[in-house]
């Protein structure tokens, strides 16, 4: 029996290089889930309002 990882980004990492086990969540649930969504880069426009082209 191995010994248990000391971190969960240790075991996310052990569980994928051993058993090809991939969490989809693993983002969020490391040690730093800002990270994840800081690395992507999103940019935004702000649009005008324009009264004629809303609903009344």
């Amino acid at each position: 029996m191995a010994p248990a990882p000391s971190t969960i980004d240790a075991m996310l990492r052990r569980a994928f290089d051993s058993a090809a086990i991939y969490f989809p969540f693993a983002d969020v649930v490391g040690a730093d889930p800002f990270k994840a969504f800081s690395q992507l880069h999103f940019r935004a426009i702000a649009l005008p309002f324009d009264p004629i082209l809303s609903d009344p």
